[in-house]
């Protein structure tokens, strides 16, 4: 039988912590197809729908219809930049980003 010393699981269980928080959770991805059909490219893979949240704050902008004919209408769209979270196998969509 093994001698469990609680000493080293409080050891590992620290590192792992260290370990996941130093885990990068932000990321910029290029949009190469537009929402509804979303695609993200995210380092050297392409992220489907099937990967992707969207907040609902995102989704509430992308589904509202512009008041008036020439009314701005938030789009995410091929070119554009979003921002992401990581959340386990999946990455939240939570913004698109503009330049200055």
């Amino acid at each position: 039988m093994k001698d469990n010393n609680p000493m080293l699981e409080l050891a590992a269980l620290i590192e792992g912590l260290i370990k996941d928080a130093k885990e990068e959770e932000v990321f910029l991805g290029e949009v190469k197809s537009g929402y509804p059909n979303l695609k993200i490219k995210f380092k050297d893979i392409v992220l489907e729908k099937e990967n992707l949240l969207i907040s609902s704050l995102v989704k509430d902008r992308l589904d509202k219809k512009p008041m008036y004919k020439n009314d701005y209408k938030y789009e995410i769209k091929t070119g554009d930049t979003v921002v992401m979270l990581a959340r386990g196998d999946k990455f939240v969509i939570i913004d698109k980003v503009v330049s200055i």
